[in-house]
């Protein structure tokens, strides 16, 4: 009785892991020997529980998988989340040493859900900041907008400290290309995220670069609107609010020249301002080929940390 029960642990840290596994992370994540986890998959495999696919394995069914994660304790849930989480790093990290194309970006996402699991809500936070990156590369809105939400979800479990601010305007910055690109950057969404970004920067601690994201996010958001000339005409406040953001700095410099002008001529012509503006900051790492964006405007990508 006492080795079935090893055994069924055994199969419930791999349920852990998730639908697919390899033997390879679930050996990295216990602490038993290889000879005994191989005996634990194999009576698996004869019970109907999982199979071979590949070089992976797979539960033959999810409702199987959950049943399994059901009859853990929170606590041991926890434990082997972060057990996961640990494995996959320190796999990643030897791939890496040997020249391996194991990279820690295919696990970003994973790594999110394992440290969630987990109770370590800052680390997943953090990766889910460089999910969102890595399924805005990919051109994976509806995942990197996932991310993102889960991001915000797991800051609310952490302290409300300058920490905490600086991660949740990375993830802001990071995905308001995306949500521009899927929602329209002169939609309600986008202005959200600008305004968000414009209230997190009044905050110690930040970099001017990552003030200047914020307020040049809201001007964005208002230039790609073809109304600019209504929401400024009587309204004087807003006026000086687009002066102030567009004479902040030597980053001001559009495509078409300085943004003040611009704004300048968008009372004349609201039509103006929404003809050709310059596309906000990207939160990639490497300039793209072929981009005619100003260096001064892309979204530089930051560590996680």
């Amino acid at each position: 009785m006492g080795l079935i029960r090893e055994r069924i642990g055994r199969v419930r840290c791999a349920a852990t892991i998730g639908r697919i596994f390899t033997f390879e992370l679930l050996r990295a994540a216990s602490p038993d020997d290889e000879g005994s986890l191989l005996a634990c998959v194999e009576e698996a495999e004869r019970a109907g529980l999982i199979f071979p696919v590949a070089e992976r394995l797979e539960f033959s069914h999810e409702l199987i998988r959950q049943a399994l994660i059901g009859g853990l304790s929170a606590a041991r849930r926890e434990k082997f989340h972060l057990e996961v989480a640990e494995a996959i790093e320190r796999i990643c990290r030897v791939a890496s040493e040997s020249g391996s194309a194991e990279s820690l970006d295919d696990w970003v996402a994973d790594l999110a859900h394992h440290y969630a699991g987990g109770g370590d809500a800052g680390k997943a936070a953090q990766y889910c900041l460089r999910a969102v990156w890595r399924f805005a590369n990919l051109g994976s809105n509806a995942e990197a907008i996932a991310q993102f939400e889960r991001g915000l979800e797991l800051l609310q479990k952490l302290p409300e400290d300058d920490r905490r601010a600086k991660l949740e305007m990375r993830l802001v910055e990071s995905i308001f290309p995306t949500q521009g690109d899927t929602r329209g950057f002169a939609s309600n969404e986008s202005e959200q995220l600008a305004t968000r970004a414009m209230a997190l920067s009044g905050r110690l601690g930040l970099s001017w670069k990552e003030r200047w994201g914020a307020r040049y996010g809201v001007l964005f958001v208002h230039l790609t609107r073809p109304d600019l000339h209504f929401d400024l005409v009587g309204n004087e406040p807003r006026r000086a609010e687009l002066h102030e953001m567009a004479s902040t700095g030597d980053a001001h410099r559009t495509r078409g020249g300085d943004t003040d002008p611009v704004c300048r001529g968008a009372s004349a012509d609201g039509r103006r301002a929404g003809r050709h503006p310059a596309r906000p900051p990207r939160p990639r790492g490497r300039p793209i080929r072929g981009d005619p964006l100003p260096l001064a405007y892309r979204g530089e990508r930051h560590a996680a940390g």
